[in-house]
């Protein structure tokens, strides 16, 4: 199935449906935009009419060229591979509420600017609960990562018609900084705004960084 949505397509299946007038449930392993992944979806019709839908999906091993193929280039800051769940449910009115969570411990992981880096071998996770409205509204709650030495853990607003992202971190530690209420507002109309209630910053990664002298 080629661009089921953008240029998704799904490809490689091997499922076994399970078919009839109130439920139909699907089960096997397919390809979702070249990304191999296990699939176990139920949806169930009730007397009312009120069809509600399950879904369960496991990818072992998505790679930076995978996401980049999305649309969403991550060269940058992430290269190797992570492995991630997914469960979905979807109700009537078109509510979709997510959890999805990962496991960062092949993923090369950094920020530039701060001198940071998770090299592969490293633990780490990542996890987050994701409510989809109506209206397609992104409310990201109960986000948290824990990779070396980065931790953080907070919320998300998202709107894709406006491409508007308000990020909100209860905490942000990353090496010898710790930031406290960190509010980030990216809008493709309007310069980022920042705001930060307290913590300490370290900039000795970045001094040392400038001051070192070539050679």
């Amino acid at each position: 199935m080629q661009n089921i949505y953008k240029n998704i397509s799904l490809e490689n299946g091997t499922l076994e449906i399970d078919d009839d007038s109130r439920h139909l449930g699907i089960k096997g392993t397919l390809d979702l935009a070249g990304i191999p992944i296990t699939l176990d979806w139920d949806s169930e019709r009730d007397e009312s009419g009120k069809l509600t839908t399950n879904i369960n999906a496991k990818a072992t091993e998505v790679k930076a060229a995978d996401i980049n193929r999305l649309g969403y280039p991550v060269d940058k800051y992430f290269s190797g591979s992570f492995a991630a769940e997914l469960d979905a449910k979807t109700g009537t009115g078109g509510v979709i509420d997510i959890s999805v969570s990962t496991d960062l411990g092949k993923s090369n992981l950094s920020i530039t600017p701060v001198h940071w880096n998770k090299p592969p071998g490293v633990a780490g996770t990542a996890s987050a609960k994701i409510n989809i409205s109506k209206t397609k509204q992104w409310a990201i709650r109960d986000f948290s990562i824990e990779a070396g030495t980065l931790s953080a853990n907070g919320g998300a607003d998202y709107d894709p018609l406006s491409s508007m992202l308000a990020i909100d971190l209860d905490s942000v530690r990353l090496g010898q900084t710790f930031l406290k209420d960190l509010d980030v507002t990216f809008d493709p109309e309007q310069v980022t705004q920042i705001s930060l209630k307290g913590g300490q910053l370290d900039l000795g990664p970045v001094l040392t960084a400038a001051w070192q002298w070539p050679g």
